[in-house]
């Protein structure tokens, strides 16, 4: 690889499986459920609130200096490879204006979105040189969602842990002896010692009686 395409570049390392799945459903607002049917759309439904994982937290330098403004040279170096592919190609001058307008357009456009990956697929899309509209269009998705994952990895770096409904699945979570922040699950086997929440209510007093329990007799 040339040294110009180096800062192309953007080697982002990979979400483990589980956590990708709660990052995928705090991105998109909402965990969707395949249909059973050809003509099923399927189900949509809002995420739980995330839980702590502290692979999260390791991970969000990466995505912090991937969701950094664009770097000059980076855009530079993509829009002149660009230019290069185009049937009309712009002289220097021309270029160099077009270059500026672009990067004005696309200011907001993370840098960790000006890759080989996504010049590539400029080089597919545009057959002639495309504005700045064009080129903002093909790179927003790339941006947000580099930006999305690192809020969905902010939030589950700071989130608490994760709440098991024991009603659903009988488990519950408790707090291990000694250690403030930690968790762990212990299964409920309905065992004759389980506390039983009990139905009992006060009894209803009179206006009489509750103020003369104020101290003010009627």
């Amino acid at each position: 690889m040339s040294n110009d395409l180096a800062v192309l570049t953007h080697e982002l390392p990979e979400l483990p499986s589980e956590l990708k799945s709660q990052v995928s459903a705090l991105v998109v607002g909402a965990v969707a459920y395949p249909g059973t049917e050809p003509d099923d759309p399927g189900l949509r439904v809002a995420p739980t609130e995330p839980w702590f994982d502290l692979r999260a937290a390791a991970l969000v330098p990466a995505y912090r200096a991937a969701c950094a403004p664009p770097d000059p040279l980076a855009l530079q170096t993509w829009l002149m490879r660009l230019n290069a592919a185009v049937r009309n190609p712009q002289p220097r001058e021309a270029s160099a204006l077009r270059i500026a307008a672009i990067a004005t357009a696309c200011s907001d456009i993370p840098r960790g979105a000006w890759t080989l990956e996504t010049l590539a697929e400029a080089l597919r899309a545009f057959e002639w040189w495309p504005s700045a509209a064009e080129v903002y269009k093909l790179l927003q998705p790339h941006g947000k969602r580099l930006t999305g994952t690192l809020e969905a990895l902010e939030k589950i770096a700071k989130a608490g842990p994760r709440m098991i409904a024991r009603e659903a699945i009988g488990y519950k979570v408790e707090t291990a002896p000694g250690w403030a922040d930690s968790r762990r699950i212990r299964h409920n086997d309905n065992r004759d010692d389980a506390p039983v929440p009990s139905n009992a209510r006060p009894p209803v007093r009179t206006v009489d009686e509750q103020l003369a329990a104020l101290g003010h007799p009627r």
